[in-house]
């Protein structure tokens, strides 16, 4: 059976993960662009422009950069917007060993790290990433482009926004909703929902606009 050949947008240390759940998947990776080469093992195309001048030379595209504040989840949403105006395919690449639920609705270009659980009727917007045993419960709405980091707890019947990251090993209780482009820190227990744009830092127990 020949391989889906498959082009990753960036090649740093979050694509590594990536490739090992597209190899599984049955993909090819048959190369990547990155402002620079990296040491990820693939073919280097070379930088986002070029990619950009040469969009049409290829078939199905993933975006395997990662976003863990708001420079480069800003970075995601700029890169998103310029595959969507193409014709390129933005397949979802879902780990096998991550649990989806009965009723679960995933977008297009999603990430679905190892131990992940996708609780019952959840709905993940397009370009999300959802890293390594992450949990999402029952009902939850997450917004296009989120980045959920290893180990988020998320309760049932949550709502979350466009373009938010979650740091790791925080918490959202049930119920809750968070606007869009909020920043949650690492380790962070968000108790009340926020408003759009709110950071939460959880070593200065402080809430803040930006």
């Amino acid at each position: 059976m020949k391989k889906k050949e498959l082009i990753f947008i960036g090649g740093g240390g979050f694509a590594h993960e990536i490739l090992e759940v597209a190899n599984q998947l049955g993909y090819s990776v048959t190369g990547y662009f990155d402002d620079k080469e990296t040491d990820i093992g693939l073919n280097y195309l070379g930088t986002l422009e070029k990619y950009y001048l040469s969009a049409g030379n290829y078939e199905a595209v993933f975006l395997a950069i990662g976003s863990t504040n708001r420079k480069t989840n800003n970075l995601r949403q700029d890169i998103i917007s310029r595959l969507e105006s193409t014709n390129v395919k933005l397949p979802s690449l879902v780990s096998p060993q991550a649990v989806i639920s009965a009723g679960v609705s995933l977008g297009r270009g999603i990430f679905v790290a190892h131990g992940v659980v996708l609780s019952v009727h959840t709905l993940i917007g397009d370009f999300c990433i959802i890293n390594t045993t992450a949990v999402i419960g029952h009902h939850s709405i997450v917004g296009s482009n989120v980045t959920v980091s290893p180990m988020v707890f998320i309760g049932g019947r949550v709502k979350i926004g466009n373009n938010v990251v979650l740091g790791a090993t925080s918490k959202i209780l049930q119920g809750l909703e968070l606007g869009e482009s909020c920043i949650v820190g690492m380790g962070s227990t968000v108790l009340k929902s926020l408003k759009d744009k709110t950071t939460v830092w959880p070593l200065l127990n402080k809430l803040s606009k930006s």
